[in-house]
């Protein structure tokens, strides 16, 4: 399993989720989905203190991205070119686990969002790659990581306090590798 990233974002999410959906609030279904739908795409993308952080910060990111990131660097252009921020289980997958609770409840809510909710940083080619068979697929639900490596992509983990615009090849091979 991934370690929780935003822990307190995703408490934050998920109480507002168990709001949404709690009978006595008496929210329209369509307006449900519409603000679930919004929520999910918070979980991978705000710090526990609500701040976009599309790219930096994440803790997941595949080989194909860091080098991609190198390139651009080395290139002198926009940093983040070429990378895509990509939900490691499809966002349909997480709404369905959710509305398919009984009892929408915080607690349970909030572990659908816990094991479920992370991003990993790919480089367009392998976002690609990935969304040729795996768009809204997973192969196997136990493992977070499984798109990635039913289609070779590799993922590692890369240190919270990384300064990406700092990155150098050296540090790339000492990345704690997820599989």
């Amino acid at each position: 399993m991934l370690i929780s990233y935003n822990s307190k974002n995703k408490k934050a999410i998920s109480k507002a989720i168990a709001l949404i959906f709690n009978p006595n609030n008496q929210i329209d279904a369509y307006i449900q989905s519409i603000l679930l739908d919004s929520l999910l795409w918070a979980v991978t993308e705000r710090n526990d203190e609500g701040k976009k952080e599309k790219y930096v910060g994440q803790p997941y990111w595949s080989i194909g991205a860091l080098n991609q990131l190198l390139k651009n660097k080395g290139a002198g252009i926009e940093l983040f070119k070429d990378l895509r921020h990509e939900h490691a289980v499809p966002r349909s997958i997480i709404k369905d686990k959710i509305l398919a609770l009984s009892t929408k409840s915080e607690i349970e809510i909030y572990k659908i969002i816990d094991k479920f909710g992370h991003a990993v940083i790919l480089s367009r080619d392998e976002d690609e790659l990935l969304n040729k068979k795996h768009k809204t697929t997973s192969p196997n639900l136990e493992d977070v990581l499984s798109r990635y490596k039913d289609q070779k992509i590799s993922v590692s983990k890369i240190p919270n306090n990384l300064d990406l615009k700092k990155i150098a090849e050296t540090d790339i091979c000492d990345f704690e590798k997820m599989y």
